[in-house]
């Protein structure tokens, strides 16, 4: 089979890297809040334009996948720099992870968008929306290929006024919400008209009345003094069966390197309600334990990051101290 034979248009191409790049400046390190609300005008242009014409399903299955593979491709760019350090097999799993889980994620989302339009004719605004958050859900409950990171309501936590109506209907009600503005956003373009625009614009400005009271009004008071500690602990030191007991539960060190780490927590939790130490061994992780429960004018609850820990830590990962 030749390859040009599982490609879309290269003007389906085109038009889903404008997805991609518009989604990866949503997340961070860009965090940019406008194209969370446009980034996916270009997908569902294509996809109308398939459920209007009648085209084909291969056609519909071909440009929902490269969709998915190029605009999930750019986004999760990080898989490959955060596990390349840990395994040679990082791009392995990064092609894994955008080809095999979620671009089919997006080949099922545009079958069941055109499918529901060609037999139904319901508005685009509800199905599109509705259908958005169904994938999103489906991505994120998938078992052992579970892919639950990144989804479209994540994007704006840049601007937390404007999804702290998240508290009532979760991330996923700020995902219906931006998918919904990005069909408002399509049918304004596609119709020419001035409404569907204006209904995005209210939804917006309902968002951020809301999120503006809400800020105003929640009262915040301080409940604990929280330290979040990270075990510099090798990738292939963790699992070795002499060294877990003394990576995990050893004792303090000596005397002179607790007072100096209980002394380092305490400057930094004036300022910080997280701080990072790096750890070098497990004694020092018990030291630290032990410091915020010493400095802590109040209760305190030690973090302890499981990105270099062995299972046997996972316990310590919310660990009251009083």
């Amino acid at each position: 089979m030749r390859l040009r034979a599982l490609l879309p248009a290269r003007r389906a191409l085109a038009v889903a890297a404008l997805t991609a790049v518009a989604l990866f400046l949503a997340y961070p390190p860009f965090s940019l809040v406008l194209p969370a609300f446009l980034a996916l005008v270009p997908f569902l242009w294509c996809l109308e334009e398939q459920a209007s014409r009648g085209g084909s399903w291969a056609e519909v299955m071909r440009l929902g996948y490269w969709f998915g593979a190029l605009a999930n491709g750019l986004v999760f760019y990080w898989l490959v720099i955060a596990l390349w350090h840990y395994t040679p097999l990082a791009l392995a799993g990064y092609l894994a992870a955008i080809l095999i889980v979620l671009a089919p994620g997006w080949l099922l989302f545009a079958l069941a968008y055109v499918w529901v339009r060609r037999r139904t004719g319901l508005p685009v605004w509800l199905v599109f929306p509705l259908l958005w958050t169904a994938l999103e859900w489906l991505v994120g409950h998938q078992g052992d290929l579970a892919f639950p990171w990144l989804g479209l309501g994540i994007s704006l936590t840049r601007v937390p006024v404007l999804v702290q109506f998240a508290e009532i209907g979760g991330a996923r009600s700020v995902t219906l919400w931006l998918a919904a503005v990005n069909a408002l956003v399509y049918l304004a373009v596609a119709q020419r008209s001035w409404r569907p625009a204006a209904v995005a614009i209210l939804t917006g400005l309902l968002a951020l009345g809301y999120g503006t009271w809400r800020e105003a009004t929640i009262v915040l008071r301080p409940v604990a003094t929280v330290a979040l500690l990270q075990p510099n602990v090798g990738f292939r030191e963790k699992w070795e069966d002499a060294k877990k007991d003394s990576l995990v539960v050893a004792g303090t060190g000596s005397k002179q390197e607790d007072e100096a780490l209980f002394d380092r927590i305490a400057d930094t939790m004036k300022t910080k309600t997280f701080t990072y130490v790096p750890q070098t061994s497990g004694s020092t992780v018990a030291a630290a334990l032990a410091g915020v429960a010493r400095k802590s004018a109040g209760p305190a609850v030690a973090v302890l990051s499981g990105g270099n820990v062995a299972p046997e830590a996972f316990a310590g990962y919310l660990a009251p101290i009083a």
